[in-house]
């Protein structure tokens, strides 16, 4: 129900009822689904219950699922330095964007204080 459960809380709250019967049903030790809000939603449900099921994003269970299989070839500490400079340009280019939308809504905003004056 994801979202639904802060929007249409009666609803969000009878659609993770229904899919708790059905993760309880099939006695399941993992779950995934695709959306954030879901797996909030389901991973609290579960715990409300008791119940110790992984809720996992697709992509964290294929990244389990090589992990196991072998399919990584480099060590987990070089995997991770080699992210790291794909990181810093991502957030640079986060803090340039913000700035840059940043300095169009300041003059948008100055543009409409001098027309109001």
């Amino acid at each position: 129900a994801g979202i639904y459960n802060i929007t249409h809380q009666e609803m969000g709250h009878e659609l993770l009822e229904r899919k708790l019967r059905h993760i309880n049903a099939t006695g399941a030790s993992v779950v995934a689904t695709g959306n954030p809000g879901c797996m909030m939603q389901i991973a609290m449900g579960l715990r409300e219950q008791g119940r110790d099921v992984a809720v996992l994003h697709p992509v964290q269970l294929l990244d389990e699922s090589y992990r196991e299989a072998g399919l990584y070839t480099a060590p987990a500490q070089e995997a991770a330095q080699s992210q790291q400079p794909a990181l810093l340009i991502g957030t640079a280019l986060a803090l340039y964007l913000a700035a840059m939308l940043y300095r169009r809504y300041m003059r948008k905003y100055l543009k409409n204080v001098d027309q109001s004056r």
